[in-house]
C-alpha cells in the first residue's frame, strides 16, 4: 500500500507537486481535485501520525509569521515517524530564514532533523530555498 502524501497550499492542478493518487491536495480555494482547507481556521484533515510525506510550496509567503509555529505543530501531529517534509520558500537579506525559524525551529525542537537546506534559485531581490526535514 502506498503512503499518504500531502500537498499543502497546492493551488490548482497546474501547480501540484504530483498528480499521483497518493497525494492529497489542500488549498483554501475550491479547485477541482483539491480538498478545501484554510490555515489557520482549519486543522489539517488527517488523523494523527498517518502521513508519510508533506510538500509545502510557497505557502509561507501567504501566511502571517505567527501562524508558522502552529502549522509546524499540525504537520508534526499528522506525520508518522520517518515522514519526509519538503518546503520551497522565498528569502532575502531582510527576511526568510529567520522568519522560517518559527516553523523549522519548532520542528527541530521536537526531534525533526534537517536533511537538506539549499538555495535553488537566486535573483537580485532574493532567492528560493528548498528545505528537507525528516521526523
Amino acid at each position: 500500500m502506498k503512503g499518504i502524501k500531502l500537498d499543502i497550499g497546492s493551488g490548482p492542478r497546474d501547480y501540484w507537486i504530483s498528480e499521483d493518487e497518493e497525494w492529497i491536495h489542500l488549498d483554501k480555494d475550491n479547485y477541482p481535485g483539491v480538498v478545501q482547507w484554510e490555515w489557520p481556521r482549519d486543522r489539517i484533515p488527517m488523523d494523527d501520525e498517518t502521513v508519510d510525506e508533506v510538500w509545502i510550496g510557497q505557502l509561507f509567503i501567504e501566511l502571517e509569521r505567527d501562524w508558522l509555529a502552529p502549522l509546524a505543530m499540525e504537520v508534526h501531529r499528522v506525520c508518522k515517524k520517518g515522514a519526509k517534509l519538503r518546503v520551497h520558500c522565498y528569502g532575502n537579506e531582510r527576511s526568510g530564514r529567520e522568519t522560517w525559524q518559527e516553523f523549522f525551529g519548532w520542528l527541530e525542537q521536537h526531534d525533526w532533523v534537517c536533511r537538506k537546506e539549499e538555495i535553488v534559485n537566486k535573483w537580485e531581490e532574493g532567492q528560493t530555498w528548498l528545505i528537507e526535514m525528516e521526523k
